[in-house]
């Protein structure tokens, strides 16, 4: 006869994940406010059930024997899962939607999100987070975050739905007018690796790309970042006071380069990348997801209709 529930019990192995995830019974115990003689009992009921070691304290580090392992990826996968359903049957509530917005998109994607705020019921929350693309992707994921404005990139992430939003924004190099690059009669990309640049985080999809570009314009050697940092603010006030070089979208610095406080290096071509939105596959046809992907489009003269 064919089981109709599992042996093991998804509670203890949702606690499991956690203590895996903070590799300690004392630390899962305070994330989850339970006690720890609780959270301890729960695990040994788990090992009861599967009727094997799974975790051994080790110089008050816990470590996780063979099996342990195996089954944390399972505890990981359905922990995920279960945060993705809650999160679906909130939004399609349509009482909140949480929006993850990488840091390069900050002006360009506000006027969208101000448009779909006022077409919803006052009823519906918006959050919105900024931060670098792979966290956000994590987050969403982890159902931190519902959707994700990012740019297009190989996350390396399966059962996630990608939408474009915007074609081809184009990535401008920008400068204090008094650099010294701008003595020369025209530049090239390779003129780049003379001036400190100031990049996105360590391993943000945009310090790859343009990383990659610099090195097809002719670097020998992949470029010199001498400031990684995740608020294109701060890199302004940075390029503002000496002879760094920095990058951001038109809407970024138009300000600046209007009142003179900034100038934007002419370059040889452009650096455009796509742009995308990237969801759970079960909350894409949610209505708070799609009016919000539809807002955005929108605002960037892109098609109504929705692909995932």
């Amino acid at each position: 006869m064919a089981k109709l529930f599992p042996k093991i019990g998804i509670y203890h192995l949702l606690i499991f994940y956690y203590v895996c995830n903070e590799k300690s019974i004392t630390a899962a115990a305070n994330k989850l406010y339970l006690s720890q003689p609780t959270v301890t009992s729960h695990m040994k009921s788990l090992e009861q059930s599967v009727q094997t070691k799974l975790f051994q304290i080790c110089k008050k580090k816990l470590v996780l024997t063979h099996v342990g392992e195996g089954l944390y990826s399972y505890a990981r996968e359905i922990f995920q899962q279960s945060m993705a359903a809650d999160r679906f049957i909130e939004i399609s509530k349509e009482s909140n939607l949480y929006i993850g917005v990488s840091s390069l998109l900050v002006l360009p994607v506000a006027r969208a999100i101000h448009s779909m705020s006022e077409q919803l019921k006052k009823s519906v929350n918006i959050e919105v987070r900024f931060g670098e693309s792979f966290n956000l992707v994590k987050e969403v994921i982890d159902s931190s975050v519902d959707v994700a404005i990012v740019p297009n990139f190989d996350f390396g992430v399966n059962k996630l739905s990608h939408v474009r939003i915007i074609d081809g924004i184009k990535l401008l190099f920008y400068a204090s007018p008094s650099n010294p690059i701008f003595l020369k009669r025209s530049i090239e990309w390779v003129d780049l690796a003379e001036y400190p640049l100031i990049i996105g985080t360590e391993d943000s999809p945009m310090k790859k790309i343009l990383t990659n570009k610099l090195i097809s314009e002719g670097l020998q050697a992949s470029p010199q970042f001498y400031l990684t940092a995740d608020n294109f603010e701060f890199f302004k006030t940075i390029v503002k006071s000496g002879n760094s070089i920095s990058f951001a979208v038109w809407e970024d610095i138009q300000g600046e380069v209007e009142r003179g406080l900034l100038k934007v290096v002419p370059l040889p071509d452009d650096i455009c990348v796509n742009i995308d939105v990237i969801t759970h596959e079960s909350h894409f046809s949610t209505y708070l997801v799609q009016e919000f992907i539809t807002a955005v489009r929108e605002a960037w003269g892109m098609p109504r209709e929705l692909k995932a």
